[in-house]
């Protein structure tokens, strides 16, 4: 349904130049000296529809009502439009761009028009990550002592993504392997959560799986991005792996060496009989491997990661672990999962999973359980979405457990009634399954 945001008509007195030079910014062929000036009255009139939850069009007017000055030079850039989340700058949208992707855009001047053009924000081509933003629509006038004033109007993206949370259990008849696949850009590994039948070899099925690659529905990269004919050992909590000589382009090629290596030792630390992974190499341990990874020393499974929300090519969100850069305190932490305090790392496929405005007021840690105490908005933000719920609680829970000292994390509001959100509950000791974004739905 169209949401239609009208602004009332500003209008300022401005001068412009006997000589005809356009009212608008354009550094390069601005003259230096000014002549006579007449009034020229100015105004703006900017109209916004909500086309979708993830696209805005927007109309923009400028014209001359006294129609006295000569516009016959185009400006490129009449107005400027910037990006605000919670009062951070996130980016300024360039009219170019937006207006030539779209068929039913146009940059026409007619009479005493100087502007009259439609343009889509799409929250994609803009790669930004859902949320509450605000768009500032900057008249970009020159040579005047005060020019229009700039609009502001409030937008929300949500792109209406799945998440499915973690399994809480396995039945005895079945096992729950926890898979690392790459992401749609082959930078991060995802951790995912299979089910099969009972198997008294995990180590195995680990890596037959891992072969197997990730389910189509899944929306992650098809294949499989290990090397296959692994030779297993299991000594004293130590995978043994033993490979050929040759590994072929696990070897020449450095993303898919790095995508192998710690896919092979993400998955196989997640096994409760394994702590780290030792590689061989035509049966003999080696200095180095896959494309010049150390190998002489066992690798362990990773600590200290963020959590963060990945989007797949079927518009499903999983759980992403990222090394953490900053972990110096408990607030760092939390801060690392809001967007306008870590906007560098999230986008359109990257989802910060906190809100802005859930504060975390204090917290203590007593006997490896996390205490927060949050704002109310911690409860409320989300009230209406038990998937963005469930999103944010798990991204906590996993994020602060994935620290040596963190094994539990318990949520306290102040004056609340509330005892749950989403599958969670409030005020007790939660630790996160094992079993992160489960392949299938159950």
């Amino acid at each position: 349904m169209l949401r239609t945001i009208k602004n009332v008509l500003l209008i300022i007195i401005v001068c412009i130049t006997a000589t005809g030079v356009p009212i608008f910014a354009d550094i390069a062929s601005a003259p230096e000296s000014r002549e006579t000036v007449l009034p020229v009255e100015i105004a703006m009139n900017v109209t916004i529809d909500e086309l979708e939850d993830t696209q805005y069009k927007v109309a923009i007017k400028m014209f001359d009502k006294s129609a006295t000055s000569d516009l016959s030079a185009l400006p490129s850039n009449p107005v400027i439009l910037e990006l605000y989340h919670n009062e951070l700058f996130v980016t300024a949208i360039d009219l170019k761009d937006v207006w030539n992707r779209q068929n039913d855009s146009q940059l026409t001047q007619n009479d005493n028009m100087i502007v009259d053009f439609t343009v889509i924000i799409d929250q994609e081509q803009i790669n930004v990550p859902d949320g509450e933003y605000e768009l500032k629509v900057i008249p970009n006038i020159k040579d005047i002592n005060s020019s229009l004033a700039t609009q502001s109007f409030s937008l929300t993206f949500y792109s209406g993504f799945s998440y499915i949370p973690s399994l809480e259990s396995i039945t005895r008849n079945n096992t729950g392997l926890i898979l690392y696949f790459p992401d749609t850009e082959f930078i991060n590994l995802i951790p995912i959560t299979r089910v099969i039948p009972f198997t008294i070899r995990p180590l195995r099925a680990t890596l037959n799986n891992l072969l197997a690659g990730v389910d189509e529905s899944i929306g992650l990269p098809i294949g499989a991005f290990i090397p296959d004919k692994i030779g297993l050992g299991l000594e004293n909590k130590t995978a043994q792996l033993f490979l050929p000589s040759d590994i072929g382009r696990f070897e020449t090629n450095s993303t898919d060496a790095r995508i192998a290596l710690y896919s092979l030792v993400n998955s196989l630390n997640t096994i409760t009989a394994v702590n780290r992974v030792q590689f061989y190499f035509n049966n003999q341990i080696v200095k180095d491997g896959f494309h010049g990874h150390a190998m002489d020393k066992p690798y362990y499974l990773t600590n200290s990661n963020l959590y963060v929300g990945a989007r797949t090519k079927t518009n499903r969100v999983l759980l992403t672990p990222i090394p953490m850069v900053d972990f110096d305190s408990i607030e760092n932490i939390f801060r690392q999962l809001q967007f306008n305090y870590n906007k560098e790392l999230f986008s359109f496929n990257i989802l910060p999973t906190i809100p802005a405005k859930v504060v975390l007021n204090n917290y203590v840690i007593e006997d490896k359980v996390l205490k927060l105490d949050l704002s109310p908005s911690f409860l409320t933000y989300y009230e209406e979405n038990v998937v963005l719920q469930n999103l944010m609680v798990e991204s906590i829970l996993y994020t602060f457990s994935s620290l040596e000292n963190i094994t539990h994390v318990q949520f306290n509001v102040e004056d609340t009634e509330i005892t749950t959100i989403g599958r969670y509950p409030i005020g007790k000791p939660i630790r996160p399954s094992r079993y992160i974004n489960p392949e299938k739905e159950n």
